[in-house]
């Protein structure tokens, strides 16, 4: 906390602390079921409390202390709270600022003047005993080790994960397409948080339309006698709008549409990256979706593309710092974006010029995978550490399909594998705002695919919880729920890797074959 508090800190304070990628500063719903941190605290009551700050401390103007002295007293014991701090700030260096990990020797003296009053102890000579050796405080012997064998955490975190999702799929398995469907609706949304779109969206900024010319150069041959291919070229209407959400949330868009009268169906393109990335990335499969005579929308979802807070995507990034804000609040950064998209799905089928029935979603990661023989066991903000990678793509194009009736393809390229997968090693590669807390109680991404049958599905390039491109053997075996769902409904709607390879534009031409107008 700031030293000196403002006068009027009973009504300014913190209380439930800030965003962070250490999970003790943001407790997960304590905004939501209401346990601020001071409470847990205040919970010692009426047994003997310390309150202690590492830095200075402002006891006069500190509503958390004024707080815990009006419980003690309510318990008939103010005398079983004490408090210690120590001098200067956390910005602070040399003399005068107390910077310490655990408790340093300023703090010792408070601590030790309480322990005498408090139980007799008397306080401790520091010149007497030498400090004891780390072989002298060890409790875990030789001996108790070989009888008590240490595992590391993430395995066992993963046995009680694979085993919450065996569960899950066992009470799906039981279930109709339907009633799986809306069961899975049911437990993820419990997960996501909100995920029904607030408002109906409107138009609150745009740029008048204007009609481009998009190209892509044929491709040269090597052979000097083969003539140069022709040109790809499309006429397009491009339409920059600000559609607003929900109050204060304005997603920027950019649409799409070949310069034709009939409607269109629409394909919608989104990735952490954002729109500019599909241009910049994407120019092909886009040309040619707006040849077939197909419409493209590249939303930024909030913290995506221009809407992003700042480039950082590590653990002191604005993005973990929002996102571990939104799981205090019982939110989550996933579910937040999933309304966005459906916003954006539903003010898409409302325009005229769209064919409502034919909306698609596509969903990418434009991020560098790490290489498996590379070294992942990095400290934090090591340089040269890991990448990250950016599975927001795939999230949230499956995730909306799962909600949203009538999607009629989807395509995703880069994701996560499973969620599963973040446990295999205690090195994770994947950005905060992408993790569900609990998610593995409700089954994994394969069963959230495989619901959507026989919804067109195109998944490839997948990477795995340390941001590696998994392998084949690997894909094949996480992916069987969904073949199995496929498999019983419509084969050829479903294109895996391991499958023949169809670019992205050609699955969206056949996919929207149907509602593409002539």
């Amino acid at each position: 906390t700031t030293y000196p508090l403002p006068a009027d800190a009973e009504n300014r304070f913190n209380y439930f602390g800030g965003g962070s990628w250490e999970s003790t500063r943001n407790l997960r719903l304590s905004v939501r079921d209401g346990f601020a941190p001071w409470v847990i605290v205040a919970a010692a009551a009426p047994r003997r409390l310390i309150y202690a700050h590492e830095f200075a401390w402002d006891r006069e103007h500190d509503p958390v202390w004024r707080r815990l002295e009006t419980i003690f007293r309510l318990y008939g014991e103010p005398g079983h709270l004490a408090a210690t701090h120590g001098a200067g700030s956390v910005r602070g260096t040399g003399a005068g600022n107390t910077h310490c990990n655990n408790i340093g020797p300023e703090h010792l003296v408070a601590i030790h003047t309480a322990f005498e009053r408090w139980f007799q102890v008397p306080v401790p000579n520091r010149e007497g005993p030498p400090r004891h050796t780390a072989e002298e405080l060890t409790c875990l012997t030789p001996a108790a080790s070989n009888d008590r064998p240490l595992r590391p955490l993430h395995q066992i975190a993963g046995e009680i994960a694979a085993g919450r999702t065996a569960v899950a799929r066992e009470r799906l398995a039981k279930m109709t397409p339907t009633e799986r469907r809306q069961d899975l609706r049911r437990n993820w949304a419990a997960l996501l948080g909100a995920v029904e779109p607030k408002l109906s969206p409107t138009v609150v900024t745009s740029i008048p339309r204007d009609i481009r010319e998009l190209t892509l150069p044929g491709r040269q041959s090597p052979r000097l006698d083969v003539p140069a291919p022709k040109r790809t070229a499309v006429e397009v209407s491009f339409e920059r709008l600000g559609l607003e959400v929900e109050p204060g949330i304005v997603i920027p868009l950019v649409l799409l549409t070949p310069n034709r009268e009939t409607m269109r169906p629409v394909v919608i393109a989104v990735s952490q990256a954002g729109k500019q990335a599909f241009l910049d990335d994407r120019l092909e499969p886009i040309v040619e979706l707006l040849a077939a005579g197909i419409a493209v929308c590249l939303p930024d979802v909030r913290g995506t593309g221009e809407s992003k807070p700042d480039d950082g995507r590590g653990r002191g990034s604005s993005a973990t710092s929002l996102s571990s804000a939104e799981l205090m609040l019982g939110q989550t950064a996933v579910g937040a974006r999933v309304r966005d998209l459906r916003s954006v799905v539903r003010y898409l089928r409302a325009r005229a010029d769209l064919e409502p029935r034919g909306v698609a979603l596509w969903g990418g990661s434009f991020a560098t995978t790490n290489p498996h023989d590379k070294n992942l066991a990095a400290p934090l903000d090591a340089g040269n550490a890991p990448l990250l990678s950016e599975p927001l793509g795939e999230l949230l194009v499956l995730l909306t399909a799962l909600f949203e009736d009538d999607i009629r393809a989807v395509s995703a390229s880069g994701g996560l594998i499973a969620f599963q997968s973040l446990l295999e090693s205690p090195f994770v590669y994947a950005p905060h705002d992408c993790i569900i807390p609990g998610v593995l109680t409700a089954g994994d991404l394969c069963d959230v695919a495989a619901a959507l049958a026989p919804v067109p599905l195109q998944l490839t390039a997948f990477v795995d919880g340390q941001n590696r491109p998994v392998k084949a053997d690997a894909v094949a075996a996480a992916l069987a729920p969904i073949r199995t769902a496929y498999g019983a409904v419509a084969t050829d709607r479903l294109s895996l890797p391991g499958s023949e390879a169809v670019s992205v534009s050609k699955w969206f031409q056949w996919a929207l074959r149907d509602v593409l107008m002539p």
